[in-house]
């Protein structure tokens, strides 16, 4: 999208009374001008400013503090494994786990100093490879990583997980294993938790 036409967007929003914005994908950290789109919407007035991403560009200190200073209020991040073999195995980028823990602490040091007034998130797609692992999942980004906010979406059956039963679990198997993790957080994290996709 021309950055014109992104100013344009985001002057309409605003103007029809908006005061929250997403940058979404594919992957936002991708645009050119996704820097100066965070720095338009808190110039036109947005009080929510927030950012979906993979993170692995995020792990770049600089990039990060351009985003930050820029305005950005909330980051979610996607990530759906709390080991390197799980999250490249789903991510089939070898070093992803890596580059998102980088991109965690980082801004995990940075939400303690102020930044990220909404919020820093990890949003994890539930699938038939790591739902067993839900609870380690949360003690990993709870505690390990210092998280507060964890979403699950239960997978859907698209892109390679399209016709996959291995990747698609039954309801049956997985609502037992999500009931579980909701009361662990709440008896012993206390944590947000939140959850899609899910009856």
């Amino acid at each position: 999208m021309p950055f014109d036409q992104m100013k344009s967007e985001l002057s309409r929003w605003y103007e029809e009374g908006h005061r929250s914005v997403g940058f979404l994908g594919g992957e936002p950290t991708t645009y050119p001008k996704i820097v100066h789109s965070v720095a338009y919407a808190r110039e036109l007035g947005y009080t929510r400013i927030a950012i979906a991403t993979n993170a692995t560009k995020l792990r770049l200190k600089h990039f990060a503090d351009r985003l930050l200073d820029a305005g950005l209020t909330r980051v979610t991040i996607s990530m759906h494994g709390h080991t390197a073999e799980l999250e490249d195995k789903l991510t089939r980028v070898p070093g992803n786990f890596e580059k998102k823990c980088t991109a965690i602490r980082y801004l995990v040091e940075k939400r303690e100093q102020g930044f990220l007034p909404d919020g820093l998130s990890v949003n994890i797609v539930l699938n038939g490879w790591n739902y067993r692992y839900l609870p380690k999942m949360l003690k990993f980004f709870y505690q390990t990583m210092k998280l507060n906010d964890v979403r699950i979406n239960f997978v859907r059956p698209e892109g390679y997980a399209e016709g996959s039963r291995d990747l698609t679990p039954r309801f049956r198997d997985v609502v037992p294993v999500v009931m579980k993790a909701v009361i662990l957080n709440e008896v012993h994290f206390q944590r947000t938790f939140t959850f899609g996709g899910i009856p």
